[in-house]
């Protein structure tokens, strides 16, 4: 929440309500009768009208509605009166019919975002004519989950050249095919719009073909996000020719897209070209580890990608080995590396953690649920001692026990540039603590160090002896500002042991609210963090 507008104080508002009563004690004591909040998402209240009495003299730069709001049309009228600049509304179904008519007579917003609006092709009408008169200053609009058809594309494709000003368009998880994705594109080749989502729509190898003729065309798109469209390894192929002559796309995401080792072929052969492409995201697709192996060949001809993303595309060793060599090469310039959800296995983390050891240029690895084991976060912990550049490794839910955790911490003994480390859902107990406990002693570099939810698969948790070391730890660390230790055997009784030092330390899991709650029983407000 943020401060802007400043209004003199108003004593003459007499809420009525307990909800508006509750709103008022809140603003008593934070003293911001003068600066209303900046960022106001409406969530909890049940009489939103009646709170708006309170701030009527008061402009909203940024209203935020969701579903649990009674949004009508008469309260929506109200919202718009605050001349938002920033509005997103979610999940409000009531105003599908009136909406559209009332949004388009607010001037002022530069970012609108919409969604789970079940709008007819009447309404998106209705918003296109708002871009033609009075939208010219939008320079973000969302229409997610919006019921948007082929037939609501023609309305759209007229407007969005009268955007003068638009960067950001979102029209993901509608109908829209391919044929009402070449209106929205053909009004887009000459126009501002720099980043473009339309994931969730029904695009298929079809809607690929159009796709590759705007990526052609255009020389502003710099993002590119067209996860579960269904594109297949022939829409690749048709995209892949595409990349080759575009000069602007810096990120493309294709999650989901049920692409396979035969359509990584023409498009790593493609990324070898490639100048600008800077984020590539492949996620939950089907390479497999012959996939990897080809676009692993183009990794070490690529000079401009720096974040990958496989995530969930079942490569096992032959893959991550392929990777690995990549990764390994001397003018290797891959900064973030995500392998979530993949086969690796203890003999893969081994491959890997050798090309750790004498990489220079990755700053974030994930290899979380990829079964590394003892085995492998151990060959890990090896390559950590001797690497000078990762910034964050995330190591959560790979059967990792003490003997692994033990190993990780005589790493961060030696370790000078790891910054956060996750090992949440491991099977880590107090002997693993302690280990870890000794590293963190003379660790200097690691902020953040996550041991939370330890005793997957296995009756193993951090208890206090364990808890009691890494106190000790801290007393003469001044590096780790957050740890948590949430989920295992330790209850609140235990924070005292984290009584002295800077360290943020989690032992029980905070409700949002809760305080807020406990305040209102016993009649005194001392924060906010769940009231709007």
């Amino acid at each position: 929440m943020g401060a802007t507008n400043s209004t003199s104080r108003s004593n003459s508002v007499s809420p009525a309500s307990p909800t508006a009563r509750y709103a008022h004690d809140v603003l008593n004591f934070l003293e911001i009768w003068e600066n209303i909040f900046q960022y106001l998402p409406l969530k909890s209240l049940c009489k939103a009208a009646q709170v708006c009495r309170l701030f009527s003299e008061v402009s909203w730069p940024y209203i935020s509605v969701d579903g649990s709001v009674p949004l009508d049309e008469a309260l929506l009228r109200y919202f718009l009166s605050k001349k938002p600049q920033d509005l997103r509304i979610c999940n409000c179904r009531k105003i599908g019919n009136v909406g559209p008519a009332i949004l388009i007579s607010c001037p002022n917003v530069a970012r609108l975002r919409i969604q789970g609006v079940p709008f007819s092709s009447v309404g998106i009408e209705h918003i296109a004519r708002g871009f033609l008169s009075l939208y010219a200053r939008v320079s973000e609009f969302s229409l997610r989950d919006c019921n948007i058809t082929d037939e609501a594309c023609h309305a759209l494709a007229e407007c969005l050249p009268h955007a003068r000003n638009l960067v950001t368009l979102n029209l993901s998880d509608n109908n829209i095919t391919h044929e009402g994705l070449a209106l929205i594109l053909d009004a887009l080749v000459n126009s501002t719009v720099t980043h473009l989502t339309i994931s969730g729509n029904p695009l298929q190898e079809a809607g690929a073909q159009v796709l590759a003729s705007f990526l052609k065309k255009t020389t502003k798109l710099q993002m590119l996000k067209a996860d579960l469209v269904q594109l297949g390894s022939s829409g690749l192929d048709r995209i892949s020719s595409a990349l080759r002559t575009n000069k602007s796309l810096k990120a493309l995401h294709l999650a989901e897209n049920n692409i396979d080792a035969r359509g990584m072929v023409s498009f790593a052969d493609a990324l070898s070209d490639i100048t600008t492409l800077v984020h590539l995201d492949l996620h939950a697709n089907n390479m497999e580890s012959e996939g990897a192996m080809t676009l692993a060949k183009a990794l070490k001809c690529n000079r401009t990608l720096r974040i990958l993303n496989l995530w969930d595309n079942r490569i096992g060793c032959p893959g991550i080995t392929a990777i690995s060599t990549a990764l390994s090469m001397p003018d290797c310039i891959l900064t973030d590396l995500n392998m979530k959800f993949n086969g690796l296995g203890p003999e893969g983390a081994v491959v890997l953690a050798r090309a750790l050891a004498t990489n220079t240029s990755l700053l974030n690895l994930n290899l979380s649920y990829c079964y590394v084991g003892d085995v492998g976060s151990t060959a890990i912990g090896v390559g950590l001692e001797t690497n000078k550049i990762l910034r964050y490794l995330d190591l959560e839910n790979n059967e990792i026990g003490d003997f692994g955790a033990v190993k990780l911490g005589q790493a961060l003994m030696r370790n000078s540039t790891l910054r956060k480390l996750t090992l949440s859902n491991n099977r880590v107990g107090d002997t693993g603590a302690i280990g870890l406990a000794g590293g963190l002693v003379t660790n200097t570099s690691l902020c953040e160090l996550d041991l939370s939810g330890m005793g997957k698969g296995a009756n193993k948790l951090i208890g206090p002896s364990g808890a009691g070391k890494l106190a000790e730890a801290l007393r003469s660390n001044s590096a780790l500002k957050t740890l948590k230790l949430e989920r295992n055997y330790l209850t609140s009784e235990h924070e005292r042991l984290f009584r002295c030092g800077s360290c943020d330390v989690s032992i029980v899991r905070k409700k949002v609210g809760s305080v807020v709650r406990k305040n209102r029983r016993n009649g005194r407000v001392e924060a906010l963090t769940a009231v709007f």
